[in-house]
């Protein structure tokens, strides 16, 4: 799967913006919470939306990722601005990519965007950001009934019901779909290093992929 072709421009530049919070607070890993970090940065941007329609505070959550990077250790001895190469992608991350593709796979949609990394933060089990939010009262099913009204409003398009899978549900259509993004997550790692590396606003064929919390349209 080819970078544009794996997540939305708003997901890759969140990426880009993760990989320079942990260059800023010299860490030698990306992890879970500078991706969340980076998602809460547009304050108007759909993450933060969801955050206020589910009734959280986005600015509070925000201050206290931050305090937990702060408070995580920083490399001092020889640094002299880490580059990509030197760069760790925690499991916890890689973790969150796959399930972030698994949330786009069952919502039918073709990209994986912040509303998908989102998703899969919530739903990291004992992650700290996890936890802010269950003490804000938000969990997966407020995020879905927040997405539910965002992709309803101002689209010509039916609007697609994003339900929580219930395990009497049949599921054919959606292992479908999950099989083959089983198939995709190994090379979605390779997604995920590629766009950190970028230092340039996305190009070309990403312009083509939906905004995020848009209804997508599968082939």
């Amino acid at each position: 799967m080819a970078v544009n072709n794996g997540f939305t421009p708003q997901a890759q530049e969140a990426l880009r913006l993760a990989h320079t919070i942990v260059q800023q607070k010299r860490h030698n890993q990306l992890d879970v919470e500078h991706i969340m970090l980076a998602l809460l940065k547009p304050q108007d941007g759909v993450v933060c939306r969801i955050i206020a329609m589910a009734g959280g505070d986005s600015g509070l959550l925000a201050n206290q990722v931050d305090d937990a990077l702060n408070a995580s250790p920083r490399l001092y001895s020889g640094y002299g601005g880490m580059g990509t190469t030197n760069m760790h992608i925690s499991m916890r991350a890689q973790r969150v990519v796959s399930e972030a593709a698994m949330a786009a796979g069952q919502m039918d949609d073709e990209y994986i965007g912040v509303e998908h990394l989102f998703l899969a933060i919530t739903g990291e089990r004992g992650g700290s950001v996890a936890r802010v939010l269950t003490g804000m009262g938000i969990d997966k099913e407020h995020i879905y009934q927040a997405l539910r009204e965002i992709r309803s409003v101002g689209s010509n398009e039916p609007t697609i019901t994003v339900e929580v899978l219930d395990k009497n549900d049949p599921y054919q259509r959606i292992l479908r779909r999950v099989i083959r993004l089983q198939d995709e997550l190994a090379a979605l790692r390779r997604d995920l290093e590629m766009v950190i590396q970028q230092t340039t606003g996305p190009g070309g064929g990403a312009a083509t992929a939906p905004g995020d919390g848009e209804q997508q349209q599968s082939s």
